[in-house]
């Protein structure tokens, strides 16, 4: 999903949403996909699927992104809470990575660096519930580090569903 731009001073950056429900062991998703089977206690869904930062300088921060997380009417009778987590971004040139921490989170509209938390690769509870057929809003940015080398990056952002 990232490609190389030479001597170009941008960079594309693409995150890709995954999500578990929380009857299943942390870390298994299918991105962009709810996982629900006959099994699972409870759901979530987040939509978009994937959050596109565009093109970035380093040392420039993003536009605000927000994904709306869901919980579905399959069933679930309870609130439910809900962790974010993801991994390092990583470059088509796959030695090209930016540290998870780059992104960051909060449950409404930040400046990059107040009121927010860093992305993790350790589930993090967004500090909210959502009660069935109910949604929460999770807002995100990117800050590119300085002197980062050039390249088209992604990331895997996983949305848990906890009880």
């Amino acid at each position: 999903m990232r490609k190389i731009l030479g001597t170009i001073t941008a960079a594309t950056l693409l995150t890709i949403i995954s999500l578990v429900p929380a009857a299943m062991p942390t870390g298994v998703g299918v991105t962009g996909t709810a996982i629900v089977g006959p099994n699972s206690i409870c759901a979530v869904d987040a939509n978009p699927k994937s959050l596109n930062f565009g093109s970035l300088n380093p040392t420039e921060t993003s536009l605000d992104q927000v994904i709306t997380i869901t919980q579905p009417g399959s069933g679930n009778k309870a609130d439910i809470g809900a962790e974010v987590s993801g991994d390092t971004w990583t470059g088509v040139t796959l030695t090209n990575t930016m540290d998870v921490g780059q992104t960051h989170w909060a449950l409404a509209t930040f400046t990059y660096g107040t009121g927010d938390h860093a992305l993790s690769t350790t589930p993090t509870s967004i500090g909210a519930t959502i009660g069935p057929l109910g949604s929460h809003d999770v807002h995100f940015m990117l800050q590119i580090p300085g002197g980062k080398v050039v390249d088209t990056y992604t990331q895997h952002i996983t949305v848990t569903a906890c009880l």
